[in-house]
């Protein structure tokens, strides 16, 4: 086994309510399960501090802990301890640049997608729309910001001689090869994320449904509300049409409710014409986002840009059905499981909403879930277990 440097980083300077930090997690805590010490360390930024349970876990496990300022510390502590891998659960933003002419290290992270190059073709205008109101037109070729944000990515991937790299879907593996054609396919991996850890036999949380005056099996759920790119104010739009057409088949205490941070609410509910229908919280605890998945009669995904996509299979793990944008790497990871829309067409969501409240077509779904997630949930278990050991330098 390598002696391993863990990239400790993915869960420091913002957000704990985001996809790469349970990813992080995962792949850490099973690095410590499968009994990696053998003199491995975690470094971090000293000044962000650091999850006192991840803390404790490293310390525990004998690894080293090496708390630093800058980057450019890095390969001094490589040297000094003798670390021949380094793994990144998110490796961009960081400067690595400081490894080129460092020999005899293997560097594997894992690149989440390309979504900030993707998304340069209509950001500028779409953060308008978001946050303004705006309907507006997307450009057809400028793509702001390109090279800057592709220097981002270089840094990981062309400043180490000996590069590993791990991403989420086919989709994502042909974006960075798409983007970087210099980088040999071969050294490219597609490993699914692995599962949320949540506790066995969790109950459902009653209360939380109070807290939100909304009625279980009574609501359409969307997460990661407040960010651009998720896409929550034409899903408003199209809920919004829905609501106004007073369709008998659609109870009156139906709800939209919206997860995220509760600054953004004007912006997103700013227009709606039946205001009593939505609800918008702020990040709720694990135990009762679990319960808002069970109970949910509908999970939204109108996303429009993802690498992967966690929250819909975190709704179908418990038979919860979901309408998503077409787009990316959904389709691959969803399969014909959820109801499917183009994103930036209102009308079309709309269509769709209606839709799923046909119990025949409804039951259709929940048939393929039952079909086909368990061997997506083993496919995660197994891919899990592949990175471990990726990293372990046991892969053969």
């Amino acid at each position: 086994m390598g002696k391993i440097l863990f990239d400790g980083t993915y869960y420091q300077g913002g957000s704990r309510f985001h996809g790469g930090g349970e990813y992080g997690n995962a792949v850490l805590f099973s690095l410590l399960e499968s009994g990696a010490s053998n003199g491995c360390g975690l470094f971090y930024r000293e000044k962000y501090g650091l999850d006192s349970d991840i803390l404790d876990r490293v310390k525990g496990a004998g690894w080293n802990i090496h708390p630093m300022d800058m980057m450019r510390e890095l390969p001094a502590i490589v040297r000094e301890h003798g670390y021949t891998i380094i793994y990144s659960p998110l490796p961009y933003g960081n400067n690595w640049y400081w490894f080129k002419g460092v020999n005899n290290v293997r560097f594997i992270g894992t690149f989440h997608g390309l979504r900030t190059m993707e998304l340069g073709f209509y950001e500028d205008c779409d953060r308008v729309f978001f946050e303004r109101g705006h309907n507006a037109v997307l450009p057809s070729s400028q793509r702001s910001g390109l090279e800057e944000t592709k220097r981002c990515y270089e840094q990981a991937l062309k400043s180490f001689s000996d590069i590993r790299i791990v991403t989420d879907s086919e989709h994502s593996r042909n974006s960075i090869l798409h983007y970087f054609p210099e980088i040999e396919s071969d050294n490219i991996m597609v490993f699914y994320p692995p599962e949320k850890r949540i506790e066995k036999g969790l109950e459902v949380d009653r209360s939380v449904f109070e807290k939100l005056k909304i009625e279980p099996d009574k609501f359409a759920l969307m997460t990661s509300a407040n960010i651009w790119y998720k896409n929550p104010k034409r899903a408003v739009m199209a809920f919004d049409m829905v609501f106004s057409g007073k369709y008998k088949f659609i109870p009156k205490e139906y709800k939209f409710l919206l997860i995220g941070d509760r600054q953004e609410e004007n912006n997103i509910l700013s227009g709606v014409h039946n205001r009593d229908r939505f609800v918008f919280s702020d990040y709720l605890a694990a135990d009762e986002l679990e319960s808002l998945y069970q109970k949910a009669h509908l999970f939204v995904y109108p996303t429009l840009n993802e690498g992967f996509g966690y929250p819909p299979l975190e709704a179908m793990k418990y038979e919860t059905l979901c309408m998503c944008s077409v787009n990316t790497s959904v389709s691959e990871v969803c399969r014909d499981m959820v109801w499917y829309f183009n994103p930036l067409d209102v009308d079309e969501m709309a269509i769709r909403i209606l839709q799923t409240f046909s119990e025949t077509e409804r039951e259709k779904k929940r048939k393929r879930i039952r079909e086909l997630m368990p061997g997506i949930q083993q496919r995660q278990r197994d891919d899990l277990t592949a990175l471990v050991r990726l990293i372990m330098g046991n892969d053969g």
